[in-house]
């Protein structure tokens, strides 16, 4: 009923001669305020014909109509009181309840623009109204035609002729036209700029033709002849919300951004419900980093049928660290047989933001599975991102002590992608942990090939070199490390601790000096490093009391602190022994 209303309020509009044969298809968009037209939908007719009648041809085409209708029942009347022939009065009837039946169905339906209810309602007008005209005797209507009779005959030929030569330009301008509406849902682009053409050469017999065919266009990269195609279908039809929303796009492509927005604007304000318009509005938007409308459009352009602008708005939400939301939005991108599975790709790298390792791999293994589309960009990234989740499962596992399964997920990370330096630092510090000092130092070195900028990746295998007893290669490699940042201070701090392993007290402790003048982070932290060198170089009381200063300090992990209090046990047990000799 809601269509049958807005009618109404176009007829209250227009009220005499109506809104003009043919184009309430036209006008319903001023009326609808969003409840009927969609992207995929735009109704042509108002599913009741007194209603479009008098909507289009207002109050003088309604009335006659309704005396078309009066006249034919006032016949039909007549044929069955003149006649005496049963079966005459018999097809006066059935010819009226066709008539009326026809007219029934067209108060919920459209009747009058399919071939079989026409043939038979406007057959049933004929058949009336010969009968009418003899009531008295039937064969009076083969007498021979009168002057009057072959003039109005010779008249109506030219005017057939006409509408026949427009009824086959009809024919060949659909069957172009399906042509166009095949290659389309195919994507066959070319395809669709010709058979549009083709059908346009024809006539203009429906503006959808413009729409697929500045479509075409513009997938082609012709943006200016797409324009002038848009611009030409909205002479056609002025009020469809399609055009206006490919038109910005072809503005959107020509980075013209106020026509833009103009026209994807002029596109919800006409439709609503456009859901397409508002997703390339919130691109629009997003590349604008006008980030707050671009979030507003994409909400707007969100269908379970139409996911892909949750995927933008987790993209959004990621850069500005909303990883809840970026796994809410993600997830709905995925809604059953609609997914966007680009969305597979916010999931992963949210879970990886929130160290989820095994959440992220099974999302990127995902995308990997189902993405079926051509961009080798998302898939590449996808097979890098997820390297890097399984090297972050790595570090956990190592973290946790479990070096082999650390040492496995970052062999599965290096054949994934071998060529960054951050997997091979990692693979190192799994060998180190495992004391495999060969095959870290090969690791590492295989790190510095693909990164020689990385100062912890010098640390490392500087450390490494120094369990291996070769202190003045790792004196070398902490000289490098510290050429990149001079004021590094576990640099420092190390290059002290190999010092004491050469026996150069003095420059050790100047290494460490330096090592206390650079350190910028946590006090409490410095005290531990520092006790770990004093006890190194056997000094145990400025070790001693190094430790305890970081044990009245430390508010973190409780197996560290029972570690370092052991340790002080130790050393204060080893400070008495000496003492009583």
């Amino acid at each position: 009923f809601y269509m049958w209303s807005r009618t109404l309020e176009m007829v209250v509009d227009r009220p005499l001669l109506g809104v003009g044969l043919g184009n309430w298809e036209y006008l319903f968009p001023l009326y609808d305020e969003g409840r009927m037209i969609r992207p995929e939908h735009a109704p042509v007719r108002p599913h009741n014909e007194v209603l479009w009648i008098g909507s289009e041809t207002g109050a003088v085409g309604l009335l006659a109509y309704l005396l078309l209708l009066g006249t034919f029942l006032f016949l039909v009347i007549k044929i069955w009181n003149r006649m005496k022939d049963v079966d005459a009065q018999l097809t006066g009837i059935s010819c009226c309840i066709t008539v009326f039946a026809v007219v029934g169905a067209g108060q919920f339906s459209f009747p009058s623009e399919r071939v079989s209810p026409s043939m038979l309602y406007w057959f049933a007008f004929a058949i009336v109204g010969i009968y009418a005209r003899y009531p008295d005797d039937l064969k009076q209507a083969r007498r021979p035609a009168s002057s009057l009779d072959k003039t109005l005959f010779g008249l109506s030929l030219p005017i057939l002729l006409l509408c026949t030569m427009i009824t086959l330009r009809n024919i060949l301008f659909d069957y172009h036209y399906i042509k166009t509406v095949i290659a389309f849902i195919r994507r066959d682009y070319p395809e669709v700029v010709d058979k549009a053409r083709r059908a346009l050469s024809q006539g203009p017999f429906d503006h959808q033709v413009f729409v697929m065919l500045g479509d075409g266009l513009l997938n082609l990269g012709n943006y200016n002849e797409s324009r002038r195609v848009f611009e030409k279908g909205l002479r056609y039809h002025p009020n469809f919300s399609n055009t206006y929303s490919n038109l910005g796009l072809v503005h959107d492509r020509l980075e013209e951004n106020e026509e833009a927005l103009q026209y994807y604007k002029k596109a919800v304000a006409i439709a609503p419900a456009h859901h397409i318009a508002f997703y390339n509005l919130g691109t629009l938007y997003q590349r604008l980093e006008q980030f707050d409308e671009a979030i507003a459009a994409y909400r707007l352009g969100f269908r379970n049928h139409h996911t892909q602008p949750y995927v933008n708005l987790g993209v959004i939400y990621h850069q500005q660290g909303m990883l809840d939301s970026v796994i809410s939005v993600s997830k709905q991108a995925l809604f059953p047989g609609y997914e966007s599975f680009e969305a597979y790709l916010n999931l992963g790298r949210a879970y990886t933001d929130r160290k989820e390792y095994d959440k992220a791999i099974e999302a990127y293994n995902n995308f990997l599975r189902m993405y079926k589309g051509g961009n080798r960009d998302f898939i590449q990234a996808a097979k890098n991102e997820l390297a890097g989740a399984y090297s972050g499962l790595g570090v956990q596992a190592e973290t946790r002590r479990n070096t082999d399964r650390a040492l496995e997920l970052y062999q599965i990370a290096l054949k994934m992608q071998p060529d960054l330096s951050l997997h091979w630092f990692n693979l190192g510090n799994g060998y180190r942990q495992k004391s495999a000092w060969n095959e870290a130092v090969h690791a590492y070195h295989q790190a510095l090939d693909r990164d020689s900028s990385n100062v912890n990746i010098y640390n490392n295998l500087g450390m490494t070199y120094n369990d291996l007893g070769e202190h003045r290669e790792a004196m070398a490699t902490f000289m490098k490390g510290l050429g990149l940042k001079p004021d590094e201070p576990i640099i420092h701090y190390n290059i002290g601790n190999t010092h004491v392993d050469l026996g150069h007290r003095t420059e050790a402790l100047n290494s460490y000096a330096r090592f206390r003048n650079y350190w910028q982070r946590d006090p409490t932290s410095m005290n531990y490093h520092m006790g770990n060198a004093y006890r190194k170089m056997g000094d145990i009381p400025k070790a001693i009391a190094s430790y305890e200063v970081f044990t009245r300090g430390f508010k973190g992990d409780r197996a560290i602190l029972d570690s370092v209090n052991r340790i002080l046990e130790q050393l204060r047990g080893s400070q008495d022994r000496d003492l009583s000799k």
